[in-house]
């Protein structure tokens, strides 16, 4: 659009502006998926070094709770990192609903309104969508990390007992509560719009 186009500067500085922070808000979410992939394919390289690791070096003393919490959180960050990159839709442009809404219009008038309200709803729509993935990129740097901090001393020889089926139900139990904490969370904290 040309300055010509437009009917005031103050509705032309509102679109230019609303088109940068819509640029802005791509590169957060870009950046985060970024993040979340190198933090996917950091899980996996873990899990396949620790469980190889295991194989060629024959240690016996391992604590199977630790390292069950360890799989989990590892597991659950990798699960969250996919997450992360799915959750990454966000617009920097109008839909074709609206193109369509705006071509079919039987005058000129009030054109400009309409896109500025659009832009105002795209940018709500999108900073949701960005606090979300932050959200979500920090859950899952955090298992990450909790990950590393129990499969470490659990394959140090921190095996204060041998593994029994209550460690089991103990994981699973532990998992799920987690799981729903962070469930209520998100769902208390964000409201995704269709």
């Amino acid at each position: 659009m040309t300055e010509d186009d437009w009917t005031s500067q103050r509705k032309q500085t509102i679109y230019e502006e609303s088109k940068r922070v819509m640029q802005g808000q791509k590169a957060d979410i870009d950046d985060m998926d970024d993040k979340a992939l190198r933090t996917v394919r950091l899980n996996a390289a873990i899990l396949a070094i620790g469980a190889t690791g295991l194989e060629v070096s024959g240690i016996g003393e391992v604590n199977f709770l630790l390292a069950g919490f360890s799989i989990v959180f590892l597991v659950s960050s990798a699960i969250f990192g996919v997450i992360v990159y799915n959750e990454s839709n966000i617009l920097v442009g109008p839909k074709s609903s609206f193109l369509g809404k705006m071509r079919t219009q039987k005058s000129d008038d009030g054109w400009e309104k309409e896109l500025l309200e659009e832009m105002e709803k795209w940018i709500t729509d999108n900073q949701t969508r960005v606090e979300l993935n932050g959200a979500l990129l920090t859950i899952c740097q955090s298992f990450l990390v909790l990950g590393v901090l129990t499969g470490v001393p659990a394959i140090l020889g921190a095996s204060f007992e041998s593994f029994h089926q209550q460690d089991v139900q103990i994981i699973i139990i532990a998992t799920g509560i987690l799981y729903a904490i962070l469930i209520a969370y998100l769902r208390s904290s964000f409201d995704i719009p269709d």
